[in-house]
């Protein structure tokens, strides 16, 4: 595994936890923007956070085609 695309519930919980694992095993991480929401603070606050904590790609789901095929090194930052 290398890439990991995250959706669910309590961005500052559970996406979080499963972001911050994949990024301490050294995989590129991407969250989907619109599938995930805030429990104490918003979507936007959290996905910021991640961008500059872990260089998490955020992204909106029509925007992840090829992210499975050659073309997946585009995701990276």
């Amino acid at each position: 595994l290398e890439h990991l695309v995250v959706v669910g519930l309590f961005t500052d919980v559970c996406v979080d936890a499963t972001v911050r694992g994949a990024f301490q095993r050294g995989w590129l991480t991407t969250v989907v923007k619109g599938c995930t929401a805030g429990h104490h603070f918003t979507e936007d606050q959290w996905l910021a956070y991640m961008q500059r904590v872990y260089g998490t790609r955020v992204s909106k789901v029509g925007e992840l085609e090829g992210v499975w095929g050659p073309e997946q090194d585009r995701l990276r930052m």
